[in-house]
């Protein structure tokens, strides 16, 4: 045993028994928790690469933001049972028997069972989360009039940041909906306003069409190209026109101000007229 072994060396050197019989049950539990460190840093070096490897994947079958969150919750579990394991061989060092202990957590857990079960909840429902794939660390959801990205998915809470930095942590158990705006591509909608006489026709030429197209080409998130509606409202000196594309999940609005401002451009290059605001 290496604890012998450090206690034989010591005594060589000191030769006081007790002393070296405390150095060697010191020496031993610094080696567990170094252990411990080194084994949880191996794992997370391993997480960051297969994570790293994820996202330069191509193969579309894969879903990174899942493939993370999955891994992250793996590597917790493998860290916590390494710590678990070095609080063991910690407790062995010590002397301490570890039996009685195991057998009088059925009673512990009993009586603390029953003023933690919203604890158990959150772990239930944080399980069913994960399974279900129905949100993952990097999807932008609301819940309860709180919207934001997804920034950490545990068994017990769910991280969400929004746009000014602040940073919601719910209980997972405490969620009964939410709304998943990743889930599925966003709609874009540019709507402009011309006045009765102008010839819309112009919206469909080849030209404008090819504004449209070089548009959606110059971005790998809009994934269609913008089509022209046609009018969508009429009020007493002018006509709406609407013209809508898609984006991925959350990147419409600022391709919707680009779009608008090609389309004001071209208006402006044919001499299309706007109607007058009235205040």
């Amino acid at each position: 045993m290496l604890q012998d072994f450090l206690k034989e060396q010591f005594l060589k050197i000191i030769g006081n028994e007790k002393v070296c019989s405390a150095l060697s049950i010191l020496f031993m539990c610094v080696f567990w928790v170094l252990l411990g460190l080194l084994f949880s840093f191996i794992v997370g070096l391993i997480a960051k690469k297969i994570s790293s490897r994820n996202k330069m994947t191509k193969n579309k079958r894969i879903q990174p933001k899942r493939a993370n969150t999955i891994i992250k919750v793996i590597i917790r579990i493998i860290q916590i049972f390494i710590w678990f394991y070095v609080l063991v061989m910690i407790l062995k060092t010590l002397g301490i028997d570890i039996i009685p202990i195991i057998a009088s957590a059925g009673v512990v857990a009993l009586a603390v069972g029953l003023g933690a079960q919203s604890l158990f909840t959150d772990w239930i429902a944080g399980a069913f989360i994960i399974a279900d794939n129905s949100l993952n660390i990097g999807d932008v959801i609301e819940i309860d009039g709180f919207k934001g990205e997804v920034v950490n998915i545990t068994f017990r809470h769910i991280h969400i940041k929004n746009w000014k930095g602040e940073l919601k942590i719910i209980s997972n158990g405490t969620i009964k909906s939410f709304i998943n705006y990743t889930s599925y591509n966003s709609v874009g909608i540019v709507e402009l306003n011309v006045k009765y006489y102008t010839d819309i026709s112009i919206f469909n030429s080849d030209h404008f069409k090819k504004l449209l197209q070089d548009f959606k080409d110059k971005d790998d998130n809009i994934v269609s190209t913008p089509v022209f509606n046609g009018i969508v409202e009429l009020d007493n000196n002018k006509m709406k026109l609407r013209f809508t594309f898609q984006a991925k999940a959350e990147e419409q609005s600022r391709y919707e101000r680009q779009l608008r401002e090609i389309i004001v451009n071209f208006c402006n290059e044919f001499n299309i007229v706007f109607p007058e605001s009235i205040i």
